[in-house]
């Protein structure tokens, strides 16, 4: 929203942007200063994670490249951190709510209004799969496919945190905009988003933890084997072409560059900028023109910016933070582990056809890092809640047998 882009698909100035960043970090660092919450839990996931992208610098193909974007990341850490510790998983998943509706209704207003600003300009001339006909929406976010990924996120957080007139307003808002945003990503993600939402309010108050690893094992390999063997026969049933607008082509590419520099990948945000890419654009017709900055796949952009050592921290995020949540659900704190949980699945879905972490400017990786601090933070304090309640117990029953 902070740096808009034009009707041709050009970017606007972006001073408005740079300074808001720095006034934003500037304040979560008066923040840390005075923070009266620690956890050394926390603090230790925190630390590590601004290591690895620090010292990914040290090994980078374009070190001014990776020293600059890793800052940004690093300061983002930084304030979801604080955000996480001062505000707790509840009200920072309200703030992440009350934003996403917000920016949806203006987006919405906005479209309807004739603002072209909030328009999708598609290169490729993909239709609206919802409104048929109708001109894509963006919003106020980067991309038509983002917007309705956050829109999703904003609807799950209304069902499961709003009350009342308040949650059914946000709902229709975020699924009206989905609908205008047209995008094929958002539209199967928000099914993706309902199945699980129903199996994890069946299944988490009675299956342990490692039952809950082994259902999701037995749905996502058949899941993986249909999209294997039917995935072009579904494609065009959505209208879209077998290799997604090109997507498939770029993933074979980043496999290769993979190949090349496998443990600790090319640093962070380095390889484009580095001209390792120039190469790889100048070889492929279908992209001339075209201002290629990553490779469209989560999980192949961080193994070539970090390695596998980064791949494997970021499943390790994505698993520590579904499993606090599912865990959340028996603790007593069931709205907000379902909502850490289905966002967390919905995530690490779109990753596989979109780059959405690990990025230095990307909300899904600023709110993937928030949801990890503040789900731990709220596991540990009702861990601790349910252990002295269960010595009050002990000391109850104990008073009653020593008459």
């Amino acid at each position: 929203m902070l740096i808009p882009s034009e009707v041709d698909g050009n970017q606007s100035d972006n001073s408005v942007f740079v300074i808001s960043w720095l006034l934003l970090n500037v304040a979560a660092a008066l923040v840390v200063v005075s923070s009266s919450y620690f956890s050394r839990v926390i603090l230790a996931w925190t630390l590590f994670s601004v290591s690895f992208i620090f010292l990914s610098g040290f090994w980078s193909v374009s070190v001014e490249s990776s020293s600059l974007y890793g800052l940004q990341l690093i300061c983002n850490i930084v304030v979801a951190y604080i955000m996480a510790s001062e505000l707790g998983l509840s009200k920072t998943l309200l703030v992440f709510g009350r934003t996403i509706v917000f920016l949806s209704l203006a987006g919405i207003v906005a479209y309807f209004v004739g603002f072209n600003n909030v328009y999708i300009i598609d290169p490729h001339a993909r239709e609206n799969l919802v409104l048929d006909g109708a001109i894509r929406l963006r919003g106020f976010f980067s991309h038509n496919v983002a917007g309705g990924l956050f829109a999703l996120v904003g609807a799950v957080i209304s069902i499961c945190k709003f009350s009342g007139r308040q949650r059914w307003f946000g709902v229709v808002v975020c699924a009206l905009f989905i609908a205008c945003a047209g995008s094929a990503t958002g539209i199967l993600l928000s099914l993706l988003a309902l199945l699980v939402m129903a199996v994890l309010v069946v299944v988490a108050p009675r299956v342990p933890v490692l039952g809950c690893l082994g259902l999701v094992t037995a749905v996502v390999l058949p899941v993986g084997v249909v999209a294997m063997f039917s995935g072009d026969r579904i494609l065009d049933l959505l209208g879209r072409d077998a290799t997604l607008t090109g997507r498939t082509l770029i993933w074979d590419w980043g496999m290769d560059s993979i190949g090349e520099r496998p443990i600790w990948g090319w640093g962070f945000q380095a390889y484009f900028p580095g001209g390792e890419g120039a190469g790889l654009l100048a070889s492929a017709s279908r992209f001339e023109g075209y201002n290629l900055s990553h490779f469209h796949q989560s999980y192949i952009q961080t193994s070539i910016d970090l390695g596998i050592f980064g791949t494997l921290f970021l499943i390790i995020i994505l698993v520590v933070s579904f499993l606090n949540g599912y865990r959340l659900q028996s603790l007593g704190a069931a709205s907000d582990g379902l909502v850490v949980s289905t966002v967390v699945a919905v995530y690490a879905f779109a990753g596989m056809g979109m780059f959405i972490f690990i990025s230095y400017n990307h909300f899904a990786t600023f709110s993937l890092f928030a949801i990890l601090f503040a789900s731990l933070k709220a596991r540990g304090h009702l861990r601790l809640v349910d252990q002295q309640d269960g010595s009050r117990a002990v000391a109850r029953q104990l008073g009653r047998t020593s008459f």
